[in-house]
C-alpha cells in the first residue's frame, strides 16, 4: 500500500474512534435526563426513610433531576428489594437497602431474590451502631460477667429482637454461637416495645441499635454493656466494644447503602457514587444525621459494597443456618 493511503487509512480511523468515543461520552452526559427512584422497602418516618429523605432532596440539587423518595413496605423490606431486583438497570431506580435485607435473605430460603447476583452496588453511606444491653435487674456490668450468668444458667435468661432473620436476632445468635452460651429468644414488631420490656425487667437482654436505646440508657432505665462494632461510638465513647470486652472478632452495625438492579452500567454506578461521596461530606448532613444516631462513612467505590454484601451473606447463612423456616 502507498505511504498516503496508510496515512488517510490510519487519519480514518482515529476520526471513527473519536467519533465512537464522542458518542459515548455524550450518553454518558445525559444521565440522569428523568427523575431518579430510591425505593425505601418501610413505612415512611423510620432511619431508613429519613437517610434517603435527607440524601435524595441533596442529589436533587447537585444533579439537576428531581429524586423522589418511594415507600413500598411489605413483608419486612422484600417487597421494595423485589421491585429493584426487577427494574431496568437503568440507573433510574434505586434501593435504600440494610444488612437486615442480607440476614433476611441469609434466614429465609423463600426470598423471591438473590441479595448478592441481583443487586450493583452504589455506596455504603451510613451506619447505627449496635449495642448488647441488659435490664437493670441482671446482676451484671460487664459482658464477661454476663457471660458468666448465662453459662451458669443456661434457661434462664431471654432476648428480645425485631424478628427473626434481623440482622439483630442474626448478631444475638453471632455473640452466643461465639460464646458458648444460650438465651431463650423472644421476636418483637419493632424496637419500642423491647426497650419497654427490658426497662420493666420482664426482658433481660438485647441485641440493638444505639439510638433506639441512648434516652433508656441515660436515663438509667437499662445498661448498654458493649458495642459490637470493632471501634468505639463516637455517641458513646465510654463504652467499651466487645472484642475490647472479649469477645473477639465480634464486628455487627446496623448499615445503610445505596444499591441498584443488577446490571446498571458500571459508568452510572460511579457517576452515582462521585455524587452522593460529596453529599455525604456535607457538614450540616453529618450534624443532622448524628441527631439521629447515624454515622456517615467515607464512601468508597462501589466494589467494596459488594464484597460487604458478600461477606455478611456469608456470615449470616452460617449463623442463622439452624434457623431457618422450611424451604
Amino acid at each position: 500500500m502507498e505511504t498516503g493511503k496508510i496515512i488517510k487509512a490510519a487519519g480514518a480511523c482515529m476520526l471513527i474512534g473519536m467519533g465512537l468515543a464522542g458518542t459515548a461520552q455524550a450518553k454518558d452526559d445525559k444521565y440522569p435526563s428523568q427523575p431518579i427512584n430510591i425505593v425505601v422497602p418501610f413505612a415512611p418516618g423510620g432511619g431508613n426513610d429519613l437517610l434517603a429523605r435527607e440524601i435524595g432532596m441533596r442529589l436533587t440539587k447537585t444533579m439537576g433531576q428531581t429524586v423522589v423518595v418511594e415507600n413500598q413496605p411489605g413483608a419486612g423490606g422484600e417487597l421494595g428489594a423485589r421491585s429493584v431486583a426487577r427494574a431496568k438497570p437503568d440507573g433510574y431506580t434505586l434501593l435504600m437497602m440494610s444488612n437486615s435485607a442480607v440476614s433476611g435473605a441469609a434466614f429465609n430460603p423463600n426470598t423471591p431474590y438473590d441479595v448478592v447476583k441481583d443487586f450493583a452496588s452504589v455506596a455504603l453511606v451510613a451506619r447505627i451502631p449496635l449495642a448488647l444491653a441488659i435490664s437493670n435487674e441482671v446482676p451484671a456490668k460487664t459482658v464477661p460477667e454476663f457471660i458468666k450468668l448465662l453459662k451458669e444458667a443456661p434457661d434462664k435468661y431471654n432476648y428480645g429482637s425485631p424478628g427473626q432473620g434481623t440482622v439483630l436476632h442474626a448478631s444475638a445468635l453471632l455473640f452466643l454461637g461465639t460464646t458458648g452460651t444460650n438465651m431463650e429468644h423472644i421476636p418483637f414488631k419493632g424496637a419500642a416495645p423491647i426497650v419497654t420490656e427490658i426497662i420493666a425487667g420482664r426482658l433481660e437482654a438485647t441485641f440493638g441499635a444505639v439510638n433506639s436505646m441512648l434516652p433508656a440508657m441515660k436515663a438509667g432505665q437499662l445498661r448498654l454493656l458493649a458495642i459490637g462494632s470493632k471501634e468505639r461510638s463516637a455517641q458513646l465513647p465510654e463504652v467499651p466494644t466487645m472484642s475490647e470486652s472479649g469477645v473477639e472478632g465480634y464486628d455487627v452495625d446496623v448499615w445503610y447503602g445505596i444499591t441498584a438492579p443488577a446490571g446498571t452500567p458500571p459508568e452510572i454506578l460511579k457517576r452515582l457514587n462521585t455524587e452522593i461521596a460529596a453529599v455525604m461530606r456535607d457538614p450540616e448532613l453529618k450534624e443532622k444525621l448524628a441527631g439521629m444516631g447515624m454515622e456517615t462513612f467515607d464512601i468508597e467505590p462501589p466494589e467494596q459494597m459488594d464484597k460487604i454484601v458478600a461477606q455478611d451473606f456469608a456470615l449470616w447463612s452460617k449463623v442463622l443456618k439452624d434457623e431457618r423456616p422450611a424451604p
